[in-house]
Formats: structure tokens, sequence, C-alpha cells
């Protein structure tokens, strides 16, 4: 199980694979084998405390069976886990945007991530073989790709491009400006 458009072993300290998972994560969706264990409402956005207690509590359940072997899908904007075979619609999704931590767990085999859903944290665990580096990598990308965006939507450079023609010396004329 691992990532299915990469053939080599990663190194998560190389940072030719950082710059080339984030250009990949860009261009195109990357798709992770893994059992998708389960997820459970958390008490806080973040912390390796959080993830790492949900991840117990989550693997403490009966059941270990039934895990669900599931193909993970990670683009710049969502991430969402379908089951393997495809046929079904997917068991977890979320915007990439909503992701407020995530982690490899104590096992180098779990992964969790922490979404905000609006009423509440949820916390989504995951079993990747042979460990959990390269989807945490992955995920990690997708967040830094979205961090790039909002930093470049709210750069003086973007809001001034968007109000040219609507400030002084526009087709309506200049107002004053407080001073």
């Amino acid at each position: 199980m691992g990532g299915h458009s990469e053939g080599h072993r990663c190194s998560p300290t190389s940072p030719v694979l950082a710059v080339d998972i984030l250009e990949a994560v860009r261009q195109s969706m990357q798709t992770y084998e893994a059992l998708y264990i389960g997820s459970l409402p958390v008490p806080r956005a973040m912390g390796m405390d959080v993830l790492n207690d949900a991840i117990e509590k989550l693997t403490r359940r009966p059941g270990r069976e039934n895990w669900t072997p599931s193909l993970i899908y990670v683009s710049d904007t969502a991430m969402r886990v379908h089951p393997e075979p495809e046929e079904a619609a997917h068991i977890w999704e979320c915007q990439v945007r909503y992701v407020t931590f995530l982690g490899v767990g104590r096992d180098a085999h779990t992964f969790a991530l922490i979404v905000d859903t609006g009423r509440r944290f949820q916390c989504a665990a995951f079993w990747c073989e042979p460990d959990a580096g390269t989807i945490s990598e992955a995920v990690q990308a997708a967040c830094m790709v979205q961090y790039q965006k909002c930093l470049v939507a709210a750069a003086p450079g973007a809001k001034a491009k968007s109000a040219a023609g609507r400030g002084r010396g526009g087709p309506q004329g200049g107002r004053e400006q407080p001073q």
C-alpha cells in the first residue's frame, strides 16, 4: 500500500521530494491506498495529544477486520476516501482548507487529521503500509498549496488589481480619501 503515482522510496527530509509533492498536488490528484479506521469528534483543533488520543480510541475499538480498505484521493482542494472497490460512494471527505491539524501517530502506520466541521472538530484516522509518511506529506503539501492561495488572494497587489478602475482616476471619477 502506498502512493500509486510514485515508484520510489520517499525520505521525509528530502527537499527535492517536498518540491515534487507540492508540484504534484498542484497539478493532479494523488491516489493512496490505506485502511480507513474511522472518525470521531475531538475536543480541540490542534495537538499531537488530541491526534494520538483519537487514534488510540479508534484503534482500540473491536473489529480491526472492519477497517475499510480504501483509496484516498488528495488534491490541492480536497481529500476524499472511497472504499475499494470504488463502486460505492465516498465514505469520508473534507475540503483541505478546513484541515486544522494532521500528523503521523505514535505507530508509524497511523495517519490522522483534524477537520473543522463548523460545529465541532472531527478526527479521521487511517492505517497505511508500509508507513504513513507519504500520505502525510501529500496532505501537508495540499494544505501548503491552499495556504499559498490564501496569501496570494490577501496580498496587497491582488486587492489593488481588483480595485483598479474603481478607485481614484477610474471611470466614475475619484473620491476623496479620509486622512
